[in-house]
């Protein structure tokens, strides 16, 4: 084993810091801060564009398979049974 003590100084070693890359590091900060809010508000104010479009969508494609499930009236064939009844 090592019965070595380390020295330390009395005094406590402050590093200075530099002014210009404190001020630097504010400015990136708040500038940064400032266009999350500015992106916060922009999704807040397309969330219901967002919303409306895709409600859109979604009746679009509700009608598309509505129209293959249901055909038009003049595509269905007529019972035999009218057809018999009615001659043409």
């Amino acid at each position: 084993m090592d019965t070595t003590q380390q020295v330390t100084s009395a005094a406590s070693a402050t590093k200075v810091k530099n002014p210009r890359r404190v001020a630097a590091g504010k400015a990136i900060a708040e500038k940064t801060r400032q266009a999350r809010d500015e992106q916060k508000k922009k999704l807040a104010e397309a969330d219901p564009i967002i919303a409306n479009e895709q409600l859109r969508k979604a009746e679009e494609a509700a009608k598309k398979a509505k129209g293959v499930v249901d055909p038009p009236q003049s595509m269905l064939i007529s019972p035999v049974s009218k057809l018999l009844s009615n001659p043409q």
